[in-house]
């Protein structure tokens, strides 16, 4: 496996930012042998770290590199911040715009990585998980499916963070205020996954299908379980698996290869 670590400028973030990508262009020729991954194109799939992470969690803390090998898949993860890929009139500040065309046009032109919807996909844990879901809807022509680990799907809750309140445990008013704008106003705004889910079938564009996970000691579980619930009542495509777990590496890392499989069309979970 190739793993390029590196940076460069992007012009939606007005800075050099970090990426670490995994190519399995060096895989030993017993990997390639009888693989039927090898015998398609390379597909890319962009996974997004959470709160307080950097583009190398998902290196450091899973199996993704063996993963990749297995299935012949491009891995890219950038570096997010802690931005919840959201875009925000700042300057600077236009994280989804980032992931959905500028990081994707980028990897293009440097590694050839495929631009075809059905080659890309999009996945993340926690904060990540709701930028791969955000992200995925922002753009449905860009991604054939998104994995969403645990994913911080908050916008019930934001308008009950007040400024002399606590925040939520994790980060304060100030903080959810500059990330998501007025608090009072997110729900049925563009960072409302369910605003985004019911405008693209007004439009009549494609929904993007979901894995999605939790683990039953998870912190977020009652947000999810709404995500869920939702996703039903809406006939969204999706898969959702709920095992004993919590809201960390070991619980994502366990789900991460079932998650591929299914992602790929290759395991029972369809």
């Amino acid at each position: 496996m190739a793993v390029f670590q590196g940076t460069f400028h992007s012009f939606a973030l007005s800075k050099r930012t970090n990426v670490d990508v995994l190519l399995p262009t060096d895989a030993e020729p017993w990997m390639r042998r009888d693989n039927e991954h090898y015998n398609r194109p390379m597909k890319t799939l962009y996974l997004l770290h959470g709160y307080s992470d950097c583009s190398k969690d998902w290196l450091l803390k899973t199996d993704i590199a063996q993963i990749a090998d297995r299935y012949n898949l491009a891995v890219v993860m950038p570096n997010g911040d802690n931005s919840f890929y959201l875009d925000r009139p700042a300057t600077g500040y236009a994280y989804c715009r980032f992931v959905g065309e500028e990081l994707p046009d980028f990897m293009e032109r440097t590694f050839g990585l495929s631009r075809k919807k059905e080659d890309v996909f999009i996945g993340g844990a926690s904060m990540g998980g709701f930028g791969a879901e955000h992200t995925a809807l922002m753009y449905p022509e860009q991604f054939c499916k998104a994995l969403l680990f645990s994913p911080a799907v908050l916008i019930d809750q934001l308008a009950e963070i007040t400024e002399d309140g606590e925040g939520t445990g994790i980060a304060n008013y100030a903080y959810y205020l500059t990330t998501f704008g007025d608090l009072s106003r997110a729900k049925g705004s563009d960072a409302d996954p369910a605003y985004l889910i019911k405008k693209l079938k007004q439009e009549g564009k494609d929904w993007i299908p979901f894995y999605l996970t939790v683990g039953r000691d998870d912190f977020l579980i009652q947000n999810v379980h709404r995500l869920r619930d939702f996703l039903t009542e809406e006939h969204y495509p999706f898969v959702y698996q709920e095992e004993d777990g919590n809201h960390d590496w070991y619980y994502w890392n366990r789900h991460l290869e079932e998650a591929i499989r299914w992602m790929l069309d290759c395991g029972e979970q369809k």
